[in-house]
């Protein structure tokens, strides 16, 4: 047996016997699932595993936390609860357990009792800690103490901007309009607008102390660029001056939930699905109406490549609520990546119909039709964006590039190449357009020159791509300029060094500067790469009679 796979298999048992000391060996199997489960973000297993190994051994902490935390990614909080107050029991340490009991304090109004479980071990930023015990002071009737808590927390770094825009909503909540739009109006002033919702909330703010005009202004400002239905009825309404209430935070239990949202969405950023998803799922418990973060829990499920899952819970967002477009699209998205392509069409499909003069929808729909070879039918779709988009008189260079791609995958170079030069001619320095443009005339061997040029500036504008890369040096060879080409092609397989197609591209490089053997050492590492059937056999070809003979075999 080979030492490294020997003393690997010995190290697994000692972790597994490290793992199973605490648990009976009847649970050996269910714990090793569960941690299977959780490892691969399948919750639902794993939830269903934890629980049938604590059947037998129902204080073991590993297993309590393990049951608690997958419960919660699973949105069961029966469950977790149910788990979390055996934790309690022990007396354990757990900042999970703690965290879950706060959420639901605060979902149960028990704002004092919040206010204890807050000063228990988490895993809570210090200062948007604050941020939520102003939430709770308030909730549990000391108002001053509460806004004070905003006012302190807003010195920290980087919280600044949050604590405040917490601050101006709690203001609001209790009825001084004032003073909450004359922190909020920080924001707002001039071209600088902040999220949707915090638009509309001042909006309604000003509208409660007669300046319709500015709220209207503001709104006017959102709305460039922007098809939003509520924001527009709303700009009526102030306009028109009828009654408008405020009613973006109206109790303590909401302004808690936007502090643990912004926690959720801060990690979603950088890129923690996982943990992202605990808190989003927590904001749910309190607050299930707070619609982005259910699009934020569909996000993080999607990333963690939880399909259906995300599925069912985009589904929590009404149909005649304003992000439903946006819901429907990832629920198409998920679909598609379930496998499920034609269901996907068929969700985009419906949201076109429903909405024909939606440029956005129009594009969506042809790039799905496109990312499942449909090219005739995305090249309509693409059209339709294309002529909604110019009575609009607007200009967008996306359309044509794509229905460039369309027609150059259905043979239609000609037509191809119209789109392509249309394209640039809206929007000269996209990466992306002039590498594929520029390509493609390298492939068809026409206007090298000009298709040097064009992956040239793609360089320019991202220079650490590699398959653009790998477009500079695949130019450069097929205009015979092989030494030039070896230096962009080895930095592409820097860059990219599991692609085969980039592969085999440094191995014809080589081939061509008499550097046979590091060649074909190329083209067996593209094929260890799993390249499609038709390039595998040229590959294997090349390596049977080398690539001159290739080249002529395919020439004749």
């Amino acid at each position: 047996m080979n030492l490294n796979i020997k003393y690997t298999l010995y190290a697994l048992l000692i972790w597994c016997f490290t793992a199973f000391s605490a648990t009976s060996d009847n649970n050996a199997g269910s714990y090793l699932s569960a941690i299977h489960a959780e490892r691969n973000n399948d919750f639902s297993s794993a939830s269903k595993f934890y629980s049938l190994s604590l059947e037998n051994d129902a204080y073991n902490v590993l297993l309590l936390n393990g049951a608690v935390r997958s419960n919660i990614k699973n949105g069961n909080f029966s469950d977790a609860l149910f788990f979390s107050k055996r934790l309690i029991k022990l007396k354990e340490e757990a900042p999970i357990t703690s965290l879950l009991m706060l959420t639901n304090a605060i979902k149960n109004e028990e704002f004092n009792k919040a206010k204890l479980l807050l000063n228990e071990p988490n895993q809570f930023n210090i200062y948007l800690e604050a941020i939520l015990t102003g939430w709770l002071e308030i909730g549990a009737g000391n108002i001053g103490k509460g806004l004070n808590y905003f006012k302190e927390s807003e010195n920290a770094k980087k919280l600044g901007s949050i604590s405040r825009n917490h601050l101006a909503l709690a203001l609001a909540m209790v009825g001084d309009f004032e003073k909450a739009d004359a922190i909020l109006s920080n924001f707002t002033n001039g071209s600088n607008l902040i999220d949707r919702e915090s638009v509309i909330a001042h909006a309604q703010i000003m509208a409660q102390i007669g300046k319709n005009l500015e709220a209207v202004e503001l709104l006017d400002r959102f709305l460039i660029g922007n098809d939003d239905l509520e924001i527009s009825k709303l700009r009526r309404l102030i306009d028109a001056g009828a009654p408008v209430k405020y009613d973006y935070i109206t109790n303590s239990k909401q302004g808690a939930a936007l502090a643990l949202y912004t926690v959720a969405n801060a990690i979603n950023n950088e890129k923690d699905y996982a943990l992202s998803l605990i808190y989003s799922r927590l904001v749910h418990h309190i607050d299930n109406k707070n619609i982005e973060n259910i699009l934020l829990i569909s996000e993080n499920l999607l990333n963690l490549e939880q399909y259906k899952l995300t599925i069912e819970n985009y589904n929590n967002v009404p149909n005649n609520h304003i992000k439903f477009k946006n819901a429907e699209i990832g629920r198409a998205n998920a679909l598609f990546f379930q496998g499920e392509e034609e269901g996907s069409i068929e969700v985009l499909i419906a949201l076109v119909r429903d909405n024909p003069k939606d440029i956005e929808l129009h594009t969506t729909l042809g790039n799905s039709l496109r990312r499942s070879e449909k090219f005739l039918e995305a090249s309509i779709i693409y059209n339709e964006a294309i002529l909604l988009i110019e009575n609009k008189g607007l200009k967008s260079w996306f359309e044509y590039y794509a229905k460039g791609i369309c027609n150059e995958r259905l043979g239609n170079w000609e037509l191809a190449e119209v789109d392509f030069r249309k394209a640039l001619a809206i929007e000269p320095n996209q990466p992306s357009l002039l590498n594929y443009f520029g390509y493609s005339l390298v492939e068809k061997g026409i206007h090298l020159e000009e298709a040097l040029d064009l992956i040239k500036r793609a360089v320019r504008g991202q220079p650490n791509d590699g398959y653009i890369t790998d477009s500079l040096g695949w130019a450069l060879y097929r205009l015979e300029k092989y030494s030039e080409a070896v230096i962009h092609m080895e930095r592409a397989t820097e860059l990219m060094p599991l692609d085969p197609i980039i592969n085999d591209h440094l191995g014809d490089v080589y081939w061509a500067v008499d550097r046979h053997t590091e060649a074909e050492f190329q083209w067996r590492r593209a094929l260890s790469f799993d390249p499609e059937e038709k390039d595998a056999k040229r590959i294997n070809k090349k390596l049977n009679i080398g690539l001159d003979a290739v080249l002529i075999s395919e020439t004749e």
